[in-house]
């Protein structure tokens, strides 16, 4: 974040010693004692509207003393502020990984004595690092020549680079000082030119957010204690060392991000290297190791061939098909030597070796301990004994040969070959025998014209081939293939002499595809249709994968947000996509989704279909699918936008259009003045759209600067700038939700009854539960509570208060801004 300048102009400092500091003194701890704000979204107010124009402030709420270390005004929690700032508005978080507290010293002034040089300013409290740039000034216990100062040291160059704490300021008239606190304890006031904003570190811009995924090492980065460059990180592993790491599989736990980059947190599965790494440095993969690889020394045989042979194991990125699975089936009733095991997130895999000296990974659950059937000399083998059956069959698939033996096994013959046996699909055969061989299961059977043979079992349907039980019907409707599971085929499949036309595979890539019915009839097996595709293509198609007339269809395409939401309904399923979108399919059921709700999730993408509203979450587990919108309540607190009063540092009780800018630039990093942003606000009559009276005294107030000169004005400083006067409610929650703050304009607490003016800039920083969270700058600082201000119970809401949707409808009359 880029440093914001908030100085006090010295005019306005020397007016607040005309007025009295004990009775600022009490009304500040009083109210800050009693006003603790609490940022829930508070009950609706149903009051009346008031004025909303900035009072001047009397004497007692204006004036600050300069007597002693004021108060420390209590500031936002660390949850609230998720940088490790040196700006004026910014805090140290307790999220800062590493962080030490640094026991502050307290400043011993006497500002009564004017015997020396003379203060021209009130003592000011902050709480910020900067770095001592230049070791040429003196420290001192007072400001250099002021009553009573000595010296602690004549020069600081033994320290120059050194990071300090800076708790005050308070001005004079030879400088403007600071007091510092160097990390050993040594204290005291040096010159501010001496010291610089820019940190000899990166610094945090974000909470360590909690993760779950797996991937794999990529690129040239470094792998360190914290993320590269933030205080008190150490390297773990050099850019050099790291080539020798590109591939490793690694889980990934956190994320944080600073100003340099964002990163996570790694564990390689091996368990040899954890640490921070630049997000770019992890590629995620679906599949990912789960444990280290253990040599092991055992034989098994393969039990089910219906498993691929791969280099590594299948889905780890980099893995090649050494045997498919039709070639695997071949060897099913081989033994094998196992020599490691692994586990990876789809299953648990075995390192093989054949006899043949064929090796690679497979399923484990493919194998068994010990030895298989005996086999001789790695030729087919039968894996059961011969069984003696008697029952009638139907030659379905006839590309198959007849054989004298099992195929494969030691002396077969072929009697008819697959054309042969392609002539007899359809026809029923006597079985008399079964048996198994590592290869396939198989029948002997007995042609009509009495040919007998070993066939494989699979292209038989015990009994009768399939039949038409209903006469084939015309019809005349369109349908829309919402399964393509099914093949397309020249007769209902089944019947005999059909013909595929078309496989599964191929069919699945019409899944959505409208067809043309003309014809539907019925056998023992199915109903079916006959369809043309948009490609003229016709066959007989299983009816259960089609749906009369069209299916789901997106009526808005998916488009990409971020946001959290809370899930409010877990009886939804999660798909992989819209529910009823052809091809989706339920990752998690209803019953299983009940368990996340409550949960907190991250929007991906949304989309709408003719059936409802739908959203991409990401669950606290990594799990990603399609859930009804219904089942979310979205919510996002823009924790990086900071609060600005119009009172302090620059006191400014006309100026909240200035202080409102303020938090929209500060939330985008912008370098600005504050004093200088408030006093050059374009007035009128120079400019139609400015405003009408003067920001720090008020005098010929009549109205703030209006949208559009507010918008032209901030445009010079950062081009994002963008007026959305007209914008509904929601495009505001949108416009929130998409990590953007909106200033509107409004009531304020000091509203009379039968003023509808909204002449009070304010800022939305956040939404959730159906209410947003404002910032209004009329405070004088960040935890004012409720009727600390103008004392309109409708509108004194405090300087950071959750306003319902309802009552903000009543406020708001359309007049916004943003920042892109």
């Amino acid at each position: 974040m880029k440093k914001t300048h908030l100085l006090l102009a010295s005019n306005l400092a020397l007016a607040a010693f005309l007025y009295s500091p004990e009775a600022v003194a009490a009304d500040e701890l009083a109210t800050d004692a009693q006003n603790e704000e609490s940022l829930q979204p508070q009950a609706e107010d149903t009051s009346l509207t008031g004025q909303d124009q900035a009072p001047a402030v009397d004497e007692a709420s204006a004036r600050e003393t300069v007597e002693a270390p004021a108060p420390v005004e209590k500031t936002e929690k660390a949850s609230g502020q998720a940088g490790y700032y040196a700006g004026d508005l910014d805090k140290q978080p307790e999220i800062v990984v590493g962080k030490e507290k640094t026991k502050v010293s307290q400043p011993k002034l006497d500002t009564q004595n004017q015997s020396g040089e003379k203060y021209t300013s009130q003592l000011q409290a902050t709480d910020e690092w900067m770095t001592l740039q230049s070791g040429n000034h003196t420290l001192d216990t007072r400001p250099y020549g002021t009553a009573g100062y000595e010296t602690i040291r004549a020069n600081l160059k033994d320290r120059q680079g050194d990071l300090v704490k800076v708790s005050y300021y308070i001005s004079t008239e030879r400088a403007d000082w600071a007091y510092i606190n160097f990390q050993d304890s040594l204290a005291g006031w040096v010159d501010r030119k001496a010291l610089s904003k820019k940190l000899p570190f990166d610094r945090y811009t974000s909470d360590v957010e909690s993760l779950n995924y797996y991937g794999r090492l990529v690129g040239n980065h470094t792998i360190d204690s914290k993320p590269w460059g933030t205080k008190d990180y150490q390297n773990l592993v050099s850019r050099n060392a790291y080539k020798n790491l590109v591939g490793t599989s690694v889980k990934v736990s956190q994320g944080v991000s600073t100003e340099r980059a964002n990163w996570v947190y790694i564990d390689s599965l091996d368990g040899k290297v954890t640490g921070w790494i630049d997000v770019k440095g992890v590629q995620r993969v679906g599949d990912a190791y789960t444990s280290a690889v253990k040599d092991v020394n055992y034989t098994a045989h393969l039990t089910d061939g219906d498993n691929t042979l791969d280099s590594k194991p299948w889905g780890i990125p980099g893995y090649q098909t050494l045997r498919s699975r039709a070639q695997m089936k071949t060897r099913r009733g081989q033994n094998v030597q196992v020599s490691k095991e692994v586990s990876t997130t789809r299953a648990n895999w075995a390192y093989v070796t054949f006899q043949d000296g064929l090796e690679g990974w497979i399923d484990r659950a493919g194998l068994k301990a010990g030895h298989g059937p005996k086999r001789r000399n790695g030729i087919d083998d039968y894996t059961s004994a011969h069984k003696d059956v008697k029952y009638v069959a139907t030659i379905v698939d006839g590309n198959h040969t007849l054989d004298t033996l099992p195929w494969g096994i030691p002396g077969y013959t072929t009697i008819a070959s697959r054309s042969d046996m392609k002539a007899h699909q359809g026809e029923r055969v006597q079985v008399k025998q079964e048996v198994s061989t590592n290869r396939a299961n198989w029948a002997l059977i007995t042609l009509a014209n009495g040919t007998s043979g070993w066939f494989d079992i699979k292209g038989l349907t015990r009994g009768k081939v399939d039949s038409y039980t209903s006469p084939e019907k015309s019809v005349n409707y369109t349908a829309t293939i919402s399964n393509g599971n099914h093949t397309l085929d020249t007769l209902p499949w089944g019947i005999p002499g059909y013909k595929t036309i078309a496989s599964r595979s191929d069919m699945k890539r019409h899944t959505g595809d409208q067809v043309k019915v003309s014809s539907e009839v019925s056998t023992n097996r199915a109903d079916w249709a006959y369809i043309t595709l948009a490609d003229g293509t016709s066959g007989w198609f299983d009816r259960a994968g089609l749906t009369k007339g069209q299916v789901d269809v997106y009526t808005a395409q998916p488009k990409n947000v971020n946001y959290s939401a809370r899930l409010t309904h877990g009886n939804h399923t999660l798909d992989s996509k819209p529910w009823g979108i052809p091809g989706f399919e339920t990752i998690k059921s209803r019953g299983q989704m009940k368990a996340y709700t409550g949960q907190t999730v991250t929007v991906n993408q949304e989309a709408s279909t003719n059936r409802a509203d739908w959203v991409n979450i990401t669950l606290a587990d990594g799990t990603r699918g399609w859930i009804d919108a219904k089942a979310i309540a979205p919510e996002r607190v823009l924790n990086h936008v900071p609060y600005v009063s119009q009172y302090k540092p620059v006191f400014a009780p006309w100026g909240c259009a200035g202080a409102a800018s303020a938090m929209l630039l500060g939330s985008k990093d912008v370098d600005f003045n504050l004093d200088t942003l408030i006093r050059n606000t374009p007035m009128y009559p120079s400019d139609p759209n400015g405003q009408k009276g003067d920001v720090f005294t008020g005098q010929g107030f009549g109205w703030v600067i209006n949208p559009k000169g507010l918008t032209n004005y901030l445009k010079t400083y950062h081009s994002g700038v963008t007026n959305i006067t007209g914008a509904s409610t929601q495009k505001i929650i949108d416009t929130v939700l998409a990590g953007n703050p909106v200033l509107y304009y409004g009531y304020s607490s000091y509203q009379k009854p039968g003023d509808n003016v909204r002449n009070h800039c304010k800022v939305i920083t956040g939404y959730k539960n159906n209410a947003f969270r404002v910032y209004d700058p009329l405070y004088s600082n960040a935890n004012k509570g409720a009727m600390t201000g103008g004392k309109n119970p409708a509108y004194d809401l405090g300087a950071r208060h959750w306003l319902p949707i309802s009552k903000f409808n009543l406020e708001y009359n359309g007049q916004a801004i943003t920042i892109l």
